[in-house]
């Protein structure tokens, strides 16, 4: 189950942005259905906080697994977003942003 790539913020397809990809593995199905109130509550959110230029997200419930990838102004709003928590981020270029909602989403949800 895909949720397409969902743009808060115009792209300049010439400079960088921060990505934070995130793989989220679930030890049991049955928590799924506490875990999905928590992403409606996470896209409210970045679509209130300045800096989130998009985000999307893949699932595959069966397995129990799911995958983000956000894309952020840069580093100072994303620390705004996320507190002490601790993430591994990268920089990611305008014009490889998954502004087109395709390709470039699959590729960075399939490369973290």
């Amino acid at each position: 189950m895909d949720w397409p790539w969902k743009a808060l913020a115009p792209v300049d397809r010439r400079r960088e942005y921060l990505a934070l990809p995130s793989y989220l593995p679930l030890r049991k199905c049955c928590k799924i259905p506490r875990f999905l109130p928590f992403t409606r509550q996470i896209q409210r959110q970045l679509h209130s906080t300045p800096g989130a230029i998009g985000y999307c997200m893949r699932a595959k419930l069966l397995c129990c697994k799911f995958w983000t990838l956000s894309v952020w102004e840069n580093e100072r709003a994303l620390a705004s977003q996320r507190g002490a928590t601790k993430l591994t981020q990268g920089k990611i270029r305008g014009s490889a942003s998954p502004s087109d909602g395709d390709q470039a989403t699959r590729r960075e949800l399939q490369e973290s």
